[in-house]
């Protein structure tokens, strides 16, 4: 006996795949040997690889949320979601998907600017995302990775709050639990002696508050090879 949904198909006779191409942010080419997993709200688990064209494929089950995970060595991990629920009939989802090559490459991170002379930042109501806790969060999902936090100031605040600006964020960092050895900080001194890129950072997420660019910390990757140490 079939069971109907609605007025659509029946649920023997519905289809679902999940069709996705993966980009390196980096070549902008296809990335090919990328690892994909989606796990069901009903509790499965599936994965696969992408193949030289970057693309990978998956059947889906009827009324089952999925979410999906794509990592790569030396790439980021990118993350999607997609969800069968509800649907009444057959349906090919479709996406594509970007990994960040992370050696030596900033976080993307939204900009902050801080008030003169001091290490609080400036928000603007809701429109600044908390960054401690987003660089916390990537670096959970990216559990081999070390940043190093730079902060700045400019020429006319006290020469060691740029110093204190990026101890600060960072001390936020680690009050959610990250080990201390995965995160630095450094003293960048003057910002607009800073070394910009000729090319435009395309990971930089602009802030359209940010009062003073010379007054800022920086984030990058300074290595993917982290081991936690063992503790007996």
């Amino acid at each position: 006996m079939l069971t109907q949904i609605g007025f659509g198909q029946s649920i023997d006779t519905l289809l679902f795949n999940l069709k996705g191409e993966v980009f390196c942010d980096y070549t902008k080419k296809h990335a090919d040997s990328a690892q994909v997993k989606i796990i069901g709200t009903d509790g499965s688990y599936e994965q696969t690889f992408t193949d030289s064209s970057g693309t990978f494929n998956f059947e889906l089950k009827p009324n089952t949320s999925y979410s999906i995970v794509i990592s790569k060595y030396n790439h980021m991990i990118a993350k999607g979601k997609e969800t069968t629920v509800g649907l009444e009939n057959s349906k090919i989802f479709y996406n594509e998907y970007e990994i960040m090559y992370n050696p030596g490459c900033p976080i993307a991170l939204p900009m902050l600017s801080f008030e003169h002379n001091s290490t609080t930042p400036i928000y603007i109501e809701d429109l600044t995302p908390t960054n401690p806790e987003y660089l916390y969060e990537i670096l959970i999902e990216n559990p081999y990775l070390v940043v190093e936090v730079k902060g700045y100031r400019d020429e006319s605040e006290k020469k060691n709050v740029s110093k204190k600006r990026a101890q600060r964020f960072v001390k936020e960092v680690l009050s959610y639990g990250l080990d201390k050895n995965r995160i630095k900080y450094i003293d960048g001194g003057l910002g607009e002696n800073r070394e910009i890129p000729k090319k435009k950072d395309p990971h930089r997420i602009p802030n359209p508050f940010v009062i003073d660019e010379n007054r800022l910390l920086t984030t990058k990757i300074v290595s993917t090879n982290y081991q936690p140490s063992n503790k007996n």
